[in-house]
């Protein structure tokens, strides 16, 4: 499993801003990207949530623009 989360350093540990669905004990892996005050603009948000959409995807899943269109997908 590979997830993003932001989290906050409090001197001693780092804290998760948001619960984690993790057994006690899990060995994880860390990689620590410090992240500037300035970027937590609203269109830094929509960014970072587009990052995170896009490294979750499924890997081979092609979805064409035609499949997407509105009388494709909601049933009159």
């Amino acid at each position: 499993m590979q997830k993003v989360i932001r989290a906050r350093f409090s001197g001693r540990v780092i804290i998760p801003e948001e619960p984690l669905e993790l057994p006690e004990g899990q060995t994880l892996e860390v990689i620590i990207r410090c992240i500037p005050s300035e970027i937590y603009s609203d269109a830094a948000n929509a960014q970072r949530a587009w990052q995170e959409i896009k490294a979750t995807a499924i890997k081979g899943l092609n979805i064409s623009s035609d499949s997407l269109r509105r009388e494709h997908i909601y049933e009159e």
